[in-house]
């Protein structure tokens, strides 16, 4: 049976039960998405599935760019959250001999005890009173506490108290 098309690729069949026409799309090659400054939404889906990015010449339409800046936002606020309770167990923890104190990362994510740092744990206020000036200053260095050098091994412990949120009555 001889199927008609119509100009814009789709074909009709006339039901023979039935006056009316069934249409049914034929499936389309995919082309490169067209390169103008605002492509459609069916464009940009097209590219992002069909490979890891969207091709360059394919700017985001505002929706993704708008929705990826919330995101973003969502994320660091999390992260802060995130660091902000570490630092509040730990101070519950008073001087982490009878629960061990959470390890501090960095707001990228980045732990003391990580590669290339590879800093011993601090996981009780006496590992902090322990410490001697190289160390406290790798500590101090790490988590961009001030200019460690110029002060006395008692304000440095204090002040590593203080970045990773335990009482500097604690660690001095």
């Amino acid at each position: 049976m001889d199927v008609p098309q119509n100009n814009a690729g789709i074909e009709s069949r006339a039901d023979s039960t039935s006056a009316r026409s069934a249409y049914v799309r034929k499936p389309r090659s995919f082309k490169e998405p067209p390169t103008n400054a605002n492509p459609s939404f069916e464009d940009y889906a097209k590219s992002a599935l069909t490979s890891k990015k969207p091709p360059a010449h394919i700017d985001p339409p505002a929706w993704v760019v708008s929705l990826q800046k919330s995101v973003n936002e969502t994320r660091a606020v999390l992260r802060d959250n995130h660091l902000s309770t570490l630092r509040c167990i730990n101070a519950l923890r008073e001087d982490g001999t009878d629960m061990p104190y959470e390890i501090i990362p960095l707001p990228n994510g980045v732990k003391p005890t990580d590669e290339p740092h590879a800093l011993a744990p601090i996981r009780n206020a006496d590992a902090i009173r322990k410490m001697n000036g190289d160390v406290l200053n790798q500590y101090l260095t790490f988590y961009q506490v001030g200019d460690p050098g110029q002060y006395s091994l008692r304000v440095r412990r204090g002040r590593l108290a203080t970045a990773i949120g335990i009482s500097t009555r604690f660690s001095t």
